[in-house]
């Protein structure tokens, strides 16, 4: 395969932005949104990708682009939160990523994904969020075979006269210790409070979250990354009482409390 090249976009790559959006949305909607819908929407698309590249709308917000022997297949557009509840707690986006169909499951997006986080943790963002559509099964796939997580977080709007569902996703881009991986509200039935702690050294990243549970009791919700590979999750009455005693050890190991 031609070797991929990750770069910062520029105003003549909007047209190819555009294109490679639009097709990416006719294969992955199919039968979700009327294709000539999708299609007319080209023009438009090249327009608001120019704007992007040359009146970005806050600081740090960039445009990144996957090329193949000089060809455009992918794109990724990132920058602060825009969620209303995340503002101000050092929380990136990623606005929109998008690969040609023909490349999908090439390892393609997984490079780009990994530029767009490393660049995130650059800019000194702790975590980041990304909004998927419900019905849009693959994506969903790849963002949790890459380390993000649904955090309970959804909206619901219109689409080309579509009522379509919203989930965010979100996951930690700093640290020796990312990614780690928690469960999922919607899965679980508990509903994180807001309050957090991550405790890291080397080899293990530890976070506790607040939680009330179905009946009104309030908890503790435990999530681990053990070495490099090996990750799991403990959820329920004995995680708190899990991540105290992971929390002692890795302070006693040399670990530290870092910001989530």
């Amino acid at each position: 395969m031609t070797e991929i090249a990750v770069r910062l976009a520029t105003r003549e790559d909007a047209a190819a932005i555009a294109a490679v959006h639009v097709e990416s949305w006719r294969v992955a909607y199919e039968g979700v949104f009327p294709d000539a819908a999708v299609t007319a929407d080209l023009g438009r698309r090249r327009e608001a990708w120019r704007r992007y590249i040359e009146e970005p709308s806050s600081p740090g917000q960039q445009l990144l682009v996957a090329t193949s022997a000089g060809e455009v297949v992918g794109f990724g557009a990132f920058g602060s939160s825009r969620d209303d509840d995340l503002q101000g707690r050092e929380v990136g986006e990623i606005y929109a990523m998008y690969l040609k169909p023909e490349i999908w499951r090439r390892g393609i997006g997984r490079r780009l994904l990994a530029e767009i986080e490393r660049r995130l943790a650059a800019d000194g963002f702790t975590g980041a969020t990304l909004w998927v559509l419900a019905v849009n099964a693959r994506a969903r796939a790849f963002y949790g075979a890459t380390g993000w997580v649904a955090d309970g977080a959804e909206t619901r709007e219109s689409l080309h006269s579509v009522e379509v569902v919203e989930l965010r996703y979100r996951r930690s881009v700093a640290g020796p210790g990312a990614p780690f991986q928690a469960t999922e509200p919607a899965r679980t039935g508990f509903f994180t409070t807001g309050s957090r702690t991550v405790y890291e050294n080397r080899w293990m990243r530890v976070r506790e979250d607040e939680i009330e549970r179905p009946d009104g009791s309030a908890g503790v919700r435990a999530a681990g990354k053990v070495g490099p590979f090996c990750c799991h999750v403990r959820s329920g009455d004995r995680a708190g009482a899990w991540a105290a005693r992971s929390a002692q050890a890795l302070l006693r190991g040399g670990g530290r409390k870092v910001p989530w």
